[in-house]
Order: C-alpha cells, then structure tokens, then sequence
C-alpha cells in the first residue's frame, strides 16, 4: 500500500471530505500566505487496566481531525477541528487567512521538502491480540509485588525507544543499581501531611504516630504549608481544563461511551479560562521549586497513601487526594501496604522521593520497610 493510498483510506474514504476538495480548499486558503501547510491526524489509543488479578477497565478510542496553519511575515494563523467535512476547512480557513490581509509576498529561499514517512503501514494496535496483552499484564501484576519487582520491571520499560517519537529522550533508568547500592546511613526522613491530610480518617493520626515512633530519630515531621496550602485547588485547575480540551468532543458527541466521572470533570472544566490554565501551570512550578527545596535537608518524604484502609471492594479506587501534589510536580513515590486498617485492610505509608531520584526512592523506601 503506498503512503498516499493509506492516507486517502484514512482521511477520506469514510468522511465528508474528498482529497481534491481538501487540496483545492488548503490551495485557496494559503495562496497569499508566505507558507503553511494541512496536518491531517488519525490516532488510535488502547488502555487496559488490570489490578488485583482481573481486568478493571479498558477502552479502545479512535480520534481524527486536522489542523490548518498559514504564515504571512511574523503573522501565524492556526485552526483546527475534530471533524473532516469541507464545512469545517471553510471555517479553518477563513481563520487563517485573516493574517495574511495586508500582506503580499513569497518565501525567500525555497521550502524544505518534509513529506517523509515516519511510521510504517501496519497498526501497532492490532498486532498483539487482546487476550495476550491481558495476560501480559496478569504476569505483571502477579510479579510486581516487591521492591525488587518493581525495580527489575522500572529498568525493562524505561529504555528509549527510537520508535516512540513522543517518549522522553533520556528516561532515567539504572533502578536495579541504585537499589542494590549499599547505603552510607539511614535516609533522612520527612513526615509530612499537607493540606490533602483534612481528608484523612481520624484513625490516621495514630497510625502514623506509631510509623514515626519505629522510625525514630531518622524521621522528623514537616509542616508543608505555604504554597501547599493551594496546590489542590492548582491541580484541579490543570486536570479539569486538560481533560476539557483533550477529551470535550468525546463527551459532548459520545456521554453515553464516557463514564459519569470524566463527563463531571468535563463540566466543571468550563469554569476554568485560558488565563486560569496559563496561571496554574506557572504556579505549579513555584510548588516544583518550594517541594524540591525540601529535599535539600531531607532524603525522602513520607505520609499516607490514601485517606484510610482499602476499600472493601474493587467498585472503585478510592480517594486519590494524596497522589495530587505528587502528580501534579512529577515526583516518584512508592507504597509501602505496612499498616492495617480498624477493618483489617490494609493501610498504606507513601515514600516520596526526589524529582528524577527513582532509584534513590526505592532504595530508601527498603531502609523504611525493614524499619517499620
């Protein structure tokens, strides 16, 4: 199959737009522009999640669209849809051909030909059947259950992939290493409870008054307050607005295929402005700084996982409040299942370590395990 065959299938075969019409529209929409182009998008996405032995939840989501750029001088105009049909190019177009009102003109050194392939024919998708990519994560499941675990499997999938054009260029790996390194002392250890500790059960501060009693003199609790005392609110405000924008067309063309909970993040994602998106994001730095200073007295932070024991059954996940400011900055954490629960489930201790630290973290997060 050529590159322009699988691109006529993909783009035009199955939607209201032809190849000639949408060649004749990009032509009329940039012929007083000094450059631009057409980019038509086609993405597949799988997810599976396995946990506890059975599948949790999985979805199979297929997105195409396209975006239109023109560029007159320093001007740039850009637009873009979720939809393939002449109406949306119309609209598209007229948007980008506003910058070049005004302005006459032709590049100075001839265009760069970019029009290469970079993925091959076949569906990365489809190649693995479904029952073997569950029974993958089975096997991973059953084996992650320890630190060594978890080291072994960190170092098997953080290795750059030429491939993978959106993955990181140097993934930090080396976690078997770094957890097998001897330690010159015990880690120096912050217990910390942040804001996100006002949803905790009243249970909790015993529980982890015992921690910090094994623990000892290494263990030392840290008021997290400051900047911390918004960063939930700074979290919310990135999440809702990213799940707005990346997933909006999913959940008003398709609610009855979304789950309840995305649809609600989705609606409250229209109380949030562009200019509330651009400030979260600035001040979510200001908590990466203030949360990386910290650890220039202390090795390791710890608090709980959750605001209490595991839920009683597999209906959901329970409260990710305490996972938050966390994934909010991009540090690791590790969970370590030690405590129990006044219903005997279990409880767990949060070790969170420095941003870009993993193999640091799990070899702490060992020293802590064997303390309490």
């Amino acid at each position: 199959m050529t590159d322009l065959s699988t691109t006529d299938e993909l783009f035009f075969a199955d939607t209201a737009l032809s190849r000639d019409k949408a060649e004749a529209m990009t032509g009329d929409a940039l012929s007083d522009a000094d450059d631009g182009e057409l980019f038509l998008e086609y993405r597949q996405s799988e997810s599976i999640m396995f946990d506890d032995g059975r599948v949790k939840s999985a979805s199979f989501d297929t997105a195409q669209g396209f975006g239109l750029r023109a560029v007159s001088g320093e001007a740039t105009g850009y637009a873009h849809a979720s939809e393939l049909s002449e109406q949306a190019l119309a609209r598209a177009a007229d948007t980008v051909r506003a910058v070049t009102h005004g302005h006459s003109g032709a590049a100075a050194v001839p265009l760069s030909q970019t029009n290469r392939a970079l993925y091959g024919d076949d569906n990365p998708l489809s190649l693995v059947p479904f029952e073997d990519k569950v029974a993958l994560l089975a096997d991973m499941d059953a084996y992650a259950r320890s630190l060594d675990d978890i080291a072994l499997a960190g170092d098997v999938l953080m290795v750059k992939d030429p491939a993978d054009l959106d993955m990181r260029g140097h993934p930090r790996g080396n976690l078997v290493d770094a957890l097998s390194a001897p330690s010159d002392a015990p880690p120096r250890i912050a217990f910390v409870k942040g804001p996100m500790w006002a949803d905790a059960e009243p249970y909790m501060d015993g529980l982890f008054a015992g921690v910090m009693e094994k623990l000892g003199d290494h263990a030392h609790e840290v008021e997290m307050t400051g900047v911390f005392d918004d960063a939930l609110d700074c979290h919310a405000t990135v999440m809702m607005a990213n799940v707005r924008a990346n997933i909006g067309d999913y959940c008003t063309e398709h609610a009855d295929k979304v789950r309840a909970e995305t649809v609600r993040r989705y609606e409250q994602g229209a109380g949030y402005s562009a200019e509330d998106y651009v400030k979260a994001i600035e001040f979510r730095d200001t908590i990466a700084a203030a949360l990386d200073r910290m650890f220039d007295n202390y090795d390791v932070l710890i608090t709980a996982a959750a605001p209490g024991e595991a839920p009683r059954d597999l209906s959901n996940t329970g409260n990710a409040v305490f996972q938050k400011i966390w994934t909010l900055t991009g540090v690791p954490t590790v969970t370590l299942p030690k405590l129990t629960g006044p219903s005997g489930l279990p409880v767990g201790v949060q070790v969170i370590g420095r941003f870009g630290h993993d193999g640091a973290l799990l070899r702490h997060a060992r020293w802590i395990e064997g303390a309490i």
